[in-house]
């Protein structure tokens, strides 16, 4: 879809959604595919938004930590999840993304192995068990064919 008024029609109404159920992290889908949607589940508290695709209503819960510089949409995330339990995300759209490490621009100058490592590792240490290295995507396919060494995962235990 292109037209722009309707995409922002569809985030303003999530926003909107967000503020009545007192949520405040929203954001879309990362799946990528149209047979991958539930139809009779297009709406979750329990799912991580990816960083293309979310909305902050700041309150007193909202806070990046500056000592992480990738991965930041993972940490405001487990950070939300931990502190409200709740992230609302719409699982009927999606944004497109690119993989990573190809993109120019914003975070493009520092993302390299090394930092998405210590990224990962900062937000293993400030959560615990509740993050989980994992070595393949959701999709199956394996990570160490990639430019990313690994990848994380979040369960909570509540």
């Amino acid at each position: 879809m292109k037209d722009k008024d309707r995409i922002t029609n569809i985030i303003q109404s999530l926003f909107e959604m967000a503020g009545m159920m007192d949520v405040h992290l929203f954001g879309f889908t990362s799946r990528i595919s149209p047979v991958m949607y539930d139809e009779t589940g297009f709406l979750s508290l329990s799912k991580m938004i990816t960083g293309c695709s979310y909305g902050v209503i700041y309150n007193k819960n909202t806070w990046w930590n500056e000592e992480i510089r990738l991965k930041e949409d993972f940490w405001i995330s487990c950070y939300i999840k931990y502190k409200e339990r709740k992230i609302l995300t719409d699982l009927r759209y999606n944004f497109e993304q690119k993989n990573t490490f190809v993109n120019a621009g914003g975070l493009a100058s520092i993302r390299n192995q090394e930092e998405e490592r210590r990224s990962i590792l900062f937000i293993k240490k400030n959560f615990g068990d509740s993050i989980l290295l994992k070595s393949a995507t959701n999709n199956g396919k394996d990570k160490t064919k990639q430019l990313v060494q690994y990848n994380i995962s979040c369960k909570f235990k509540f």
